[in-house]
């Protein structure tokens, strides 16, 4: 006979509500397995995007090489707006991206025989409102389609919804003279600018301006100007031996140092790399801390370490340091004003009174007042130096507005 297992009351209930939970927990676990591929799918490559961006770059020597072999470089899909939830870092890293795709397809096109539009992106520099608003809404009257419009204000400035300048500022921070955070500044306003989902495709070149400054030619003349230039015009220039007090190594030598007016234009190609480099800009902002003026040497250093070629070595921004200053260049007031002062400028050749002559070692070296430096565009020396001016005083702005399109060009 065989013998027949004996069972406990109710083991089979027993057995039955085991089996139930198991099922629930297999049920419930594997739920939780899927949330956390879903999550790891979603959030995982933000995360590595975010912890990357956020990082300084290795200071290894730079290079154009090195700067432009990063040119094929994904857009990651979240640099898309809205963008509010990036760093500072991150923002930076997705603009250098964007800036490289677009000057990729622009290339493309261009080889192509049909060279896409291209407008110049305006970046203003302010502290508030700008005196001489009325003369740049005559200068971008009617070239709605050629020109964007970027400010960087004081945060808690807001311009009224009269202004030309309404809708167009950026998120900002407060900035001071002669420190990184003018620099910080410039970086954010080329981001957003990128960025901008209607013209960040087609802003082609970068302007600095300041409230102070006014343009002294037509808007057609200005963009004929700068878009058929090879060269960004950036001023870059060693200067005077108390600026190299400071540790430059390993990312450069002390003496590639460079300085040069901050008012600069921009090609789209030089901006993506100013965008994304982080190894030269850490060197300035931890160790250019004092006396020596990160915001007329970070740019200026930069290009002329990974593109002297590339760059015009002057500015298409008059301004007049020669005569009697502390820290600022001359201003121009009312008394200043006339046909003739707007019309000396335009006919410079030359530049004789720029930064140059204020803080070159050149000058030093030399035990020179003075030096006039010829204005050369694609090559041809003796061209047409200057396109806008600064510094113009408030006061001077009524008499400018009577001035007539055959003086100013607009």
């Amino acid at each position: 006979m065989m013998a027949t297992a004996s069972r406990k009351p109710g083991a089979d209930n027993s057995s039955s509500a085991l089996s139930s939970s198991a099922q629930v927990k297999i049920r419930v676990g594997s739920s939780y397995r899927e949330l956390a591929c879903v999550f790891t799918l979603i959030f995982l490559p933000v995360i590595i995007f975010l912890i990357h961006s956020s990082s300084p770059a290795p200071s290894d020597p730079i290079s154009l090489q090195r700067v432009e072999k990063i040119e094929d470089d994904p857009v990651l899909p979240f640099c898309e707006p809205p963008l509010h939830f990036l760093t500072e870092h991150s923002l930076l890293d997705c603009a250098a991206r964007k800036a490289r795709l677009h000057e990729r397809n622009s290339r493309n096109v261009a080889s192509k025989g049909k060279p896409g539009p291209q407008r110049l992106a305006f970046c203003f520099l302010s502290r508030g409102h700008l005196p001489h608003e009325h003369l740049w809404r005559r200068f971008f009257h009617g070239q709605e389609e050629l020109h964007s419009i970027y400010v960087h204000t004081h945060p808690s400035f807001q311009f009224p919804n009269t202004s030309l300048f309404y809708g167009h500022q950026v998120p900002s921070e407060k900035v001071e003279r002669m420190s990184i955070s003018l620099v910080d500044a410039m970086r954010r306003l080329m981001a957003y600018a990128v960025l901008d989902p209607e013209h960040g495709s087609t802003n082609s070149w970068f302007i600095f301006a300041c409230e102070v400054t006014i343009p002294i030619r037509s808007f057609s003349y200005t963009y004929d100007y700068l878009t058929k230039s090879r060269h960004s015009f950036v001023e870059s220039f060693a200067p005077v031996s108390r600026y190299y007090s400071w540790e430059t190594l390993p990312e450069f030598e002390r003496w590639r140092l460079r300085k040069g007016e901050v008012w600069m234009a921009l090609q789209r190609r030089h901006a993506a790399m100013i965008l994304g480099d982080w190894s030269i800009y850490f060197k300035f902002r931890s160790q250019c801390t004092f006396g020596c003026n990160p915001d007329e040497s970070y740019v200026q250093t930069f290009l002329a370490l990974v593109d002297p070629g590339g760059i015009a070595n002057r500015t298409v921004m008059y301004v007049d340091w020669t005569g009697i200053h502390i820290s600022s260049p001359k201003t121009f007031e009312d008394r200043h004003m006339s046909p003739q002062w707007v019309q000396d400028i335009q006919g410079r050749r030359a530049d004789g009174d720029g930064q140059y002559h204020d803080t070159s070692l050149d000058m030093e070296v030399r035990n020179l007042s003075r030096i006039t430096r010829t204005c050369y565009y694609n090559g041809v020396p003796n061209s047409a130096c200057f396109l806008f001016v600064r510094k113009v005083g408030p006061r001077a702005s009524p008499l400018l507005g009577n001035f007539t399109q055959s003086i100013l060009g607009y």
